[in-house]
């Protein structure tokens, strides 16, 4: 059968973690405040994260965050003639954005965006990744959020598919829905597989029922697989209903989407759909997979009105084939009150 008429079933709560099975987060460890004049060579050359989220910890309470951030900046993306010469370090460089992250106070951001663009990959990443989080701060003013965002959609562009991969996540980060646009565009022109992944898990997250019909066209068109098309449309949430409705009442639409957009409409309780998948397990001419998503997505619904089209399934003059009387047995079985058997 293929894979478009599987549906995922909701996890499974009945058995929760107890507090004590949960990870527990670990103590920072206990970290002396070096003298001034060693603080800011002592986070550059810091070798373990826990420690320097320590020292974060220290300066925030101590008050100097704001001043310790502001003199981090300039290691962010220093001049040229200094990169060249590996003052500092990639390293250096990679821990001065940590701990900027960490102090949560804002800076300016032009240096991160360029950073973006350098030439040292691990920094790229740093960069890129700190601005989805730099960009979310209540204290970061509008002007700078609009500069990060702006500066990720280009970065959408980048050479490098890891930070176009991050780009998209970073943006997913911030619901920076101005980015839809790009975003289809980017899911329509892009050769890697994992960005458009990612862009397309992004476009769900940030929840515009703009970007549903794209995904289900890059899912018809094997650029995106079942599950990260699924996962992305069921992250949208509830704005993504009313564009699958349409898929689904549409019948020259794929295959493959409309039998997707049922299996989503199922996972989101959505019952407006009940009639218009309905109306598809009444023909008998539809195609098989979108039959099998139908009848497996009414039982999901739970709207008993649906019983009479499913039975009728199994009246038809011509055998609509074992996949499809499968379901359509599982979804009365579902149907039926309790206490009862489907005949």
């Amino acid at each position: 059968m293929p894979e478009t008429t599987q549906l995922p079933l909701p996890l499974d709560d009945s058995n929760p973690p107890t507090p004590d099975e949960k990870a527990a987060p670990q103590p920072l460890p206990s970290v002396e405040m070096p003298p001034p004049e060693r603080l800011l060579a002592t986070i550059l050359d810091e070798e373990s994260i826990p420690r320097l989220e320590a020292l974060s910890a220290r300066l925030l309470e101590d008050g100097s965050a704001a001043r310790i951030a502001a003199e981090l900046e300039r290691y962010v993306h220093p001049p040229l003639v200094t990169r060249l010469l590996g003052k500092p370090t990639p390293e250096q460089r990679i821990n001065a954005i940590h701990m900027i992250v960490l102090l949560g106070h804002p800076v300016d951001v032009k240096p991160f965006i360029t950073a973006m663009w350098g030439r040292s990959s691990r920094v790229r990443l740093a960069a890129a990744t700190a601005l989805g989080v730099i960009g979310a701060w209540p204290a970061i003013p509008d002007e700078e959020a609009g500069r990060i965002v702006n500066g990720l959609i280009v970065a959408l562009h980048h050479r490098y598919a890891e930070i176009r991969t991050v780009a998209a996540q970073s943006l997913a980060a911030l619901n920076a829905w101005p980015a839809i646009p790009a975003m289809i565009e980017r899911l329509d022109v892009e050769k890697n597989r994992d960005v458009r992944e990612a862009v397309a898990l992004a476009m769900g997250q940030i929840g515009k029922p703009e970007a549903a019909e794209p995904i289900l066209d890059a899912y018809d068109k094997d650029r995106l697989g079942y599950r990260v098309s699924y996962d992305a449309l069921i992250a949208m949430g509830q704005p993504a209903a009313e564009p699958l409705l349409g898929v689904v009442r549409r019948w020259n639409i794929r295959v493959v989407s409309r039998a997707l957009a049922a299996d989503v409409l199922a996972h989101l309780g959505t019952q407006e759909a009940v009639e218009p998948l309905i109306i598809i397990m009444s023909r008998p001419h539809e195609h098989e997979v979108v039959r099998v998503a139908a009848a497996r997505a009414l039982g999901v619904l739970g709207d008993r009105a649906a019983i009479p089209a499913l039975e009728a399934v199994r009246r038809e003059e011509t055998d609509p084939g074992p996949y499809v009387r499968k379901a359509v047995a599982e979804a009365l079985t579902r149907l039926s009150p309790p206490g009862t058997t489907s005949p």
